[in-house]
């Protein structure tokens, strides 16, 4: 029993041995994408599942869409930002592209529903957000 603890004890160390920690490593990037536009409808019902479409900005042929991050500021309001990822390549050129994407959604509550989508930044740094009120039905 004991010489399997020292076996297994010994792999694990060696394992370690070859992780990589320069600094100077390259890795994936997680990057907020700039939205231009949302579709929502014009109302909706409790208990009902809509898909609502999104246009966003792709910076470089590097940066790859990954979806959308949700965070509850409110019973019902939303913050929406569109994540990509960046892959750091010296091959990578600036090719701004427009794309859309979907997420489904789903009414809970019979009160006005409240997005908010991040857009980018103003010339001082503050964020800037699309903001849509949907009334339920």
């Amino acid at each position: 029993m004991k010489k399997a603890f020292l076996f297994l004890l010994m792999i694990g160390l060696l394992g370690f041995a070859g992780c990589n920690t320069d600094d100077d490593a390259t890795g994936v990037q997680i990057v907020i994408l700039q939205v231009t536009d949302a579709d929502f409808p014009v109302t909706f019902t409790v208990g009902e599942v809509y898909t609502i479409e999104v246009t966003f900005l792709i910076p470089d042929a590097c940066t790859l869409f990954e979806g959308f991050d949700f965070t509850s500021t409110g019973l019902t309001e939303r913050q929406i930002v569109a994540i990509g990822t960046r892959f750091p390549e010296e091959a990578c050129l600036p090719d701004m592209e427009e794309r859309t994407a979907t997420f489904d959604f789903e009414v809970f509550h019979d009160q006005t529903y409240i997005f908010r989508i991040w857009t980018g930044t103003d010339e001082n740094g503050e964020n800037e957000f699309l903001t849509f009120e949907v009334p339920v039905n």
